[in-house]
């Protein structure tokens, strides 16, 4: 089974973010090749996350993503396609909590590198409260019309 037939079987089963404000998306141009970490250290080509990055399309990810907002230069603009996905993956595959995933990224350059980063921020990639894990929440139809 391919890993976006397998991810969107596996994200319908789970909440998402939401937002009660309408947001626009900007697109970020792709091409990410390696990622800027502190102590001149390297990457672990053998890491889930990196081996992940390189596999999965991201421009099919992204084209289901963007469907979801006006395209008015309007309200707040949308975390990337990459990120958001990303968000969901780590917080389906770990099983862990919203607050968790913020800091899983937030510590780890290879989840950094996987999240479409090109270089390693200290800074956390969303506000946890972004995540909405309550039964009631949308079912992911964001990323996956």
């Amino acid at each position: 089974m391919d890993m976006v037939k397998l991810m969107h079987e596996e994200v319908a089963k789970q909440p998402i973010f939401h937002a009660e404000v309408k947001r626009m998306y900007r697109r970020e141009l792709p091409g990410q090749m390696k990622i800027e970490v502190p102590f001149n250290v390297a990457l672990n080509a053998e890491s889930k996350w990196v081996k992940m990055a390189d596999m999965l399309p991201w421009d099919e990810i992204e084209e289901q993503y963007v469907k979801n907002f006006t395209g008015k230069n309007e309200g707040q603009v949308a975390k990337s396609a990459r990120l958001a996905f990303c968000a969901v993956y780590i917080y389906i595959s770990e099983g862990i909590t919203d607050e968790k995933v913020a800091r899983y990224i937030q510590e780890n350059p290879h989840m950094q590198y996987f999240c479409g980063y090109a270089a390693y921020t200290p800074q956390p990639p969303f506000d946890p409260s972004l995540m909405n894990t309550s039964a009631n929440a949308y079912h992911h139809r964001w990323l996956w019309s």
